[in-house]
């Protein structure tokens, strides 16, 4: 059940049908699944990491009195909304339980075949290679998508989706996919090939997602993993390593921009272009201003119902990022749910070979805060699976150096 979950969570998070107006999803279904396989577990998993525990609590207390008040009020839309948000870190439990290398090898063709696809959508059109209920929910409408489509019709998007149906979500999945890949020590020489070519597919990928609120952390992060890895190389090797390593970047530049140019072109203007033309953060700093304004006009009472449980379906403020998540599910949610991702960061910071997953999740940090992707599966869920593979693979090579030890002796 464990596996089955990973694997549709990576691969066709969008599977389903859309029911009542809300998408359900076979990845949903099994989450609710894995939860409830033993519950046990599901409690201990999410203490894992100190405090983790706690601030789960507040969100589970606090997230679930906000959806019990807007039954009746809200629409099944936004209540699926809000119960995603608070499942979701559960997810953790399912990669605490399998094999680490099993989590870390589904994570590597994840990411392959999620990017071939959408090379293969790139190439032949987002519409025209989907298929209704399995690349995406089954009742939606792929041109109604916010994907940036070209005017006349065509089938042309801004954002290549894959399977997740959002730019956004596709750059989230390649980003902590190619942090989990620099971490993992592939044993099998099938697989230290696989690994290397997903984390090349991972790159291409997030060329082409088109994810501001993803590729441009992820690019700031780059620099500092360059910075690191410079540093840890053997002082009398500097030298070598870094004249290789500049060679290497430009003949890759020099190869995209003979073979993939119009991939590039497409990445300047999405990423670069469009967002030192948009002073606005694409219309954030307004709808930021907006519910400042609203909730500054609030009464004592109001005022309280939205500090502590969100606003009410009357109020009808919102935007993007962590204003919404305030807005919509009050302080101490907001303080659980980001404050949960923070502490996994320091966790990670401070394991030796495992910063990588940190600076994954800060990409995630900065999504969430950027824009409405905590609402929608699986990218909550794939944050926590992340945290999870990454716990579970770095207790795998705990016992095994302790195995090894003993062995000495």
């Amino acid at each position: 059940m464990d596996t089955l979950f990973q694997i549709v969570t990576m691969m066709i998070p969008k599977a389903g049908i859309q029911v009542g107006g809300a998408p359900l999803t076979l990845n949903v279904v099994l989450l609710l699944c894995v939860i409830l396989k033993n519950p046990n577990q599901t409690v201990l998993a999410v203490q894992r990491i100190k405090g983790m525990g706690f601030l789960y609590a507040v969100l589970l207390l606090f997230g679930s009195m906000t959806f019990l008040l807007g039954i009746g009020h809200w629409p099944l839309y936004r209540l699926a909304q809000i119960a995603i948000v608070i499942i979701s870190p559960l997810a953790i439990v399912a990669m605490l339980r399998m094999d680490a290398e099993i989590s870390m090898k589904i994570t590597c063709v994840a990411l392959i075949v999620v990017n071939i696809y959408g090379i293969v959508q790139f190439a032949h059109g987002i519409v025209s290679s989907s298929i209704p209920g399995l690349t995406y929910t089954y009742g939606q409408d792929l041109t109604r998508k916010n994907i940036g489509y070209g005017v006349g019709g065509d089938d042309l998007a801004n954002k290549i989706i894959s399977t997740y149906q959002n730019g956004n979500y596709l750059g989230l999945f390649c980003i902590q996919g190619i942090c989990l890949m620099f971490i993992w020590c592939a044993k099998e020489g099938i697989w230290k090939r696989l690994r290397f070519l997903s984390i090349i597919l991972g790159f291409v990928g997030l060329l082409l997602c088109g994810s501001r609120s993803a590729v441009i952390p992820f690019a700031v992060i780059c620099g500092a993993l360059a910075v690191q890895r410079v540093r840890a190389w053997p002082k009398r090797m500097k030298m070598t390593y870094f004249i290789i390593s500049i060679l290497t970047v430009f003949v890759s530049i020099e190869v995209l921009f003979t073979f993939y140019g119009n991939v590039l072109q497409r990445f300047y203007e999405r990423i670069i272009v469009s967002t030192s033309q948009d002073s606005t953060g694409a219309g954030r700093t307004i709808q930021w201003l907006s519910i400042f304004q609203g909730v500054s006009s609030l009464d004592l009472p109001n005022l309280l119902r939205v500090f502590f449980f969100g606003q009410s379906a009357s109020m009808q403020l919102g935007g993007e990022g962590m204003p919404e998540f305030l807005i919509t599910l009050g302080v101490p949610s907001a303080f659980a749910f980001y404050g949960m991702i923070v502490l996994a960061i320091f966790y990670f910071w401070r394991k030796k070979g495992f910063r990588s997953i940190s600076y994954g999740l800060i990409c995630v940090f900065v999504a969430f805060s950027l824009d409405q992707s905590f609402y929608y599966p699986p990218n909550v869920m794939e944050a926590f699976m992340c945290i999870g593979i990454a716990m579970s693979y770095m207790q795998n090579k705990l016992s095994s150096g302790m195995s090894q030890r003993a062995e000495q002796k």
